[in-house]
C-alpha cells in the first residue's frame, strides 16, 4: 500500500462517526435502510453497533444484493436513477446514504424517494465526498483536477458544502440537524480529526445529519429540476 493509499484509508473510517451521529435517534424497534448497501458489510456493522433488528438495503447490482441478504440484511435491487424504492411511504425511521450520491446522473428522484419512505421526523444521514475540501482547493489552485471528480474514474457528481445543503433542504423537505467533516488531507488521525472538528468545510467527507419536515403539498425535487432544466438528463 501507498503512502497515498494509506493516508486516504485512514481518513475514511467514517462509519463509526456515522453510527454515533444517528444514534440518538435510533431504538431497538427503528426501521433502518441503507441506499447503496454494496454487499451488506456497513449495514451489517450499523446492525451491531446501533442494536437495531429490522435493517434493510438497496443496490443496484443483484451480486451485491445476494451478498447482502447472505449476511442477514433485507436487501432490494434497485436502479436508483430510475425506479422508485420497493416501500411504502413513511416506512423508515433512519435512512443512511452515504458515498452513493457522486456516483449518480440523476439525484433528484432517488432523494425524492429517501423523504418519501422516510417517516415524518424520521432522519437522514447523508455523505458524500467533499469538493471544497482543503486538498481539492489547492489541486484547483494549481491547475489539477480534484480528487472526488476525475476523468476516467466512477465519480460523476461533485458537491460543495453549502451547495449539497441547499440542494438536501430544497423547499424545507429536510432540516439539517448536525454537519460534520470526517479526514484532512494530508494528515492522518488523530491530527486529522482536530483539523476537521475545527475545519469541517475543508474536510474529505461531509456528513449531515437531517430531519424530514412533513411538507403539505410538497413541490419535490424532481418535479422541480423537470420543470427549470427540461433540455438536460442530469
Amino acid at each position: 500500500m501507498g503512502l497515498r493509499q494509506f493516508i486516504a484509508k485512514k481518513n475514511k473510517d467514517y462509519h463509526p462517526v456515522i453510527a454515533e451521529m444517528v444514534r440518538p435517534y435510533v431504538t431497538n424497534a427503528s426501521r433502518f435502510l441503507e441506499v447503496g448497501c454494496w454487499d451488506g458489510k456497513s449495514s451489517v456493522y450499523y446492525k451491531k453497533a446501533l442494536g437495531i433488528s429490522d435493517v434493510y438495503g438497496m443496490d443496484c447490482f443483484e451480486e451485491s444484493v445476494k451478498t447482502a441478504r447472505g449476511k442477514g440484511v433485507k436487501a432490494y435491487q434497485c436502479d436508483l436513477e430510475k425506479e422508485r424504492f420497493p416501500f411504502d411511504s413513511d416506512y423508515f425511521d433512519i435512512v443512511i446514504s452515504n458515498q452513493v450520491f457522486e456516483h449518480l446522473k440523476q439525484i433528484y428522484m432517488p432523494l425524492t424517494e429517501i423523504y418519501r419512505v422516510l417517516k415524518p421526523n424520521g432522519h437522514l444521514l447523508f455523505g458524500v465526498p467533499n469538493l471544497a475540501s482543503l486538498h481539492n482547493r489547492f489541486l484547483l489552485l494549481i491547475g489539477k483536477q480534484p480528487t472526488c471528480i476525475q476523468i476516467f474514474d466512477e465519480h460523476v457528481r461533485a458537491f460543495t458544502p453549502d451547495a449539497l445543503i441547499k440542494f438536501l433542504t430544497f423547499n424545507n423537505l429536510f432540516e439539517v440537524v448536525k454537519f460534520k467533516g470526517i479526514g484532512f488531507y494530508p494528515l492522518i488521525p488523530p491530527a486529522s480529526n482536530v483539523f476537521s472538528s475545527i475545519f469541517p468545510k475543508g474536510s474529505v467527507i461531509i456528513l449531515i445529519l437531517l430531519r424530514k419536515n412533513y411538507v403539505e403539498n410538497t413541490i419535490t425535487l424532481e418535479k422541480e429540476v423537470l420543470r427549470v432544466v427540461k433540455q438536460t438528463n442530469y
